[in-house]
């Protein structure tokens, strides 16, 4: 209907079809600014012919969103006294009526949004007033209203502007808006010129870094230069569409200094991406306190007492590769690869002390010999060697996180995962979390089936369904119970290859944004909740129905309630107290050290 260079907002029709009205903004581009800006008068176009006519309405205000009535008049906005209102021009008349008064004004959720609606089949008129931090929405008819004459093309904005200072200094802000377009025709055109790079540039680097002397420890660890900390490093061009991630970690030793590696380009809608990693992880696998006979240069022989402890460091070097199409801005098809590799090492870390007066007299580390395989137990055996997997997954998030968890919407993960080597198995997973947002209570649900199918005993843990949150209240890390306590369950009926668990919170925002908690804080963020976690590990489903195992599975279930806390944003603490829905059971506390799920 149009092709100009002129910006035309908040079509209209008339009655019939025969009329539109609308905001343009052609006179002002023309004339030049009012006041530091282009504004918008009312125009007509006749359907028929194209022809559009401006109308000498409060020139240099915006005047925007113009609705017919049922009379074939039209109601607009305008803010012509520095004020946004709401007035009424009537065509027989040629004259305009101030409608509204009101001090905050009439007005949408943005600048140019619109505020009013009009019937055309009789009087009413519908408008959005902001006050008290609500936009309420108003209903009247032409009586109802002020009606009060205004001249059409008086335009005085002083309402609108902010009042001088005390002290006469250089207003910056309003020179600069009155000589806009003298500053334009002053800029020089022979700027320098770069062509895009897309460099890597540093972008961010966060972490910390802590040494410090160890000496005489009575955990048995080694005398000397213990170190511990991480440092990241974010690199990125311009524009963001090339990331280069950088992270380095340091926990003890040189044996424990891991890093990784890896890139992201996101230029294009397939995103793909690629890295490099060493990871160590170190277990404490055993510990004892015994008398060793020992010899010394002269053949005396003496009693002294060892405190052993057995460290088993776990490397796992290797390079993987991704890719993620996006459908949405929520909902993708992601997947991977990765080769590498696995070994292990296994110290011996003795402090040595005089068994009579308990005095340190030393410490010593010794590297035992192993095999290329350990067998711990029926559940675990860790072995050296190469290893590779593959997986795809099809992920949606339409939630919104809150204070320490997601508040409102849904998400999911289903996923396949295919390992080799070392690791041989086949895994899926199917993920469904769901949120009800009932200010100021969310109701928040879980659902999650994990199976791996092994061809043989691997290198992974079984997954224990006591920990990371996935049924509280049957974590013996924080309580004094021995594993195999928890009521009449032992510790083996909650382990498995495979699992599947459902959960359900009230969560209530207690301290954060007075918006959304219910005490209102700028700098310490809680939730609480009330919670109620069921769940099963197993290895066949055979194991579930039938068993004729001496530990079966059990269906583990608890209630209890939560608080978690978000510090500062680095970490969300959940200290909770849970009670297992088993016999002989007791109240427990525990710790989890992630966000809510």
């Amino acid at each position: 209907m149009t092709d100009d260079i002129y910006s035309e907002v908040h079509p209209n029709f008339n009655r019939d079809g025969s009329k539109l009205v609308f905001s343009y903004d052609k006179r002002s581009m023309d004339e030049g600014r009012k006041n530091g800006k282009w504004t918008y008068d009312l125009a007509f176009m006749d359907y028929k012919s194209g022809a559009i006519e401006v109308l000498d309405i409060f020139h240099g205000a915006d005047n925007i969103n113009p609705q017919y009535d049922d009379e074939d008049n039209i109601y607009f906005l305008s803010d012509r006294d520095g004020y946004r209102n709401m007035y009424h021009y009537r065509v027989s008349e040629d004259a305009v009526y101030r409608m509204t008064d009101f001090l905050t004004g009439l007005s949408g959720i943005g600048r140019f949004s619109p505020a009013i609606s009009a019937a055309k089949k009789r009087d009413r008129v519908l408008f959005t007033h902001y006050y008290g931090n609500e936009y309420i929405i108003k209903e009247a008819s032409r009586e109802d209203l002020l009606n009060e004459p205004v001249d059409k093309i008086a335009v005085d904005q002083a309402a609108g502007t902010l009042p001088g200072g005390i002290i006469q200094e250089d207003d910056i802000v309003a020179s600069n808006l009155i000589n806009v377009e003298r500053t334009y025709q002053q800029i020089p055109e022979n700027f320098a010129k770069k062509p895009y790079s897309n460099q890597f540039k540093l972008d961010n680097i966060s972490g910390g870094v802590g040494a410090g002397i160890n000496n005489g420890s009575q955990f048995g660890l080694n005398n000397g230069l213990q170190a511990a900390g991480a440092i990241q490093l974010l690199f990125s061009d311009i524009v963001g569409n090339h990331q280069l991630v950088g992270q380095a970690a340091l926990n003890g030793t040189v044996y424990d200094f891991g890093g990784q590696l890896f890139y992201i380009n996101r230029k294009h809608q397939l995103a793909w991406g690629g890295g490099i990693s060493h990871v160590p992880q170190a277990y404490a696998i055993g510990r004892s306190i015994y008398l060793d006979d020992r010899e010394d240069s002269n053949g005396n022989v003496f009693s002294l007492g060892i405190d052993e402890i057995q460290v088993l460091r776990i490397f796992n070097q290797s390079a993987s590769g991704f890719l993620q199409l996006p459908f949405s801005s929520t909902l993708r098809l992601e997947g991977g690869m990765s080769v590498g590799n696995q070994s292990f090492r296994l110290d011996a870390q003795r402090t040595i002390f005089d068994p009579v007066t308990g005095f340190l007299l030393g410490q010593e580390n010794e590297r035992i010999i192993t095999p290329d395989e350990l067998v711990f137990n029926q559940f675990y055996t860790i072995r050296k060697g190469l290893q590779g997997s593959m997986y795809v997954a099809f992920v949606g998030d339409k939630s919104y996180f809150g204070l320490t968890s997601p508040l409102y919407g849904q998400r999911f993960r289903i996923s396949a995962e295919r390992n080799l080597g070392i690791n041989d198995f086949i895994a899926f997973n199917a993920d469904y979390r769901k949120y009800f947002w009932m200010k100021p209570l969310s109701i928040a649900f879980r659902a999650q089936a994990y199976k791996r199918y092994e061809r043989d005993v691997t290198s992974l843990y079984p997954n224990y369904i006591g920990q990371m949150g996935l049924v509280r209240g049957y974590d013996f890390m924080f309580d004094r119970r021995q594993p195999g306590e928890f009521g009449d369950v032992g510790f083996n009926q909650l382990l498995g290859s495979s699992f599947g668990i459902a959960s359900i919170e009230l969560r209530v925002p207690f301290t954060g944004p007075k918006q959304l908690a219910l005490i209102g804080s700028n700098v310490f963020f809680t939730d609480i909740a009330l919670f109620f976690d069921a769940g099963m590990a197993f290895n066949d489903f055979s194991d579930i129905i039938g068993s004729d195992l001496p530990s079966p599975p059990v269906l583990a279930m608890s209630v209890g309630a939560s608080v978690r806390v978000n510090l500062f944003g680095a970490l969300i603490l959940e200290p909770y107290w849970a009670y297992p829905l088993q016999s002989n059971s007791r109240l427990v506390f525990g710790l989890n050290f992630i966000p809510g799920w």
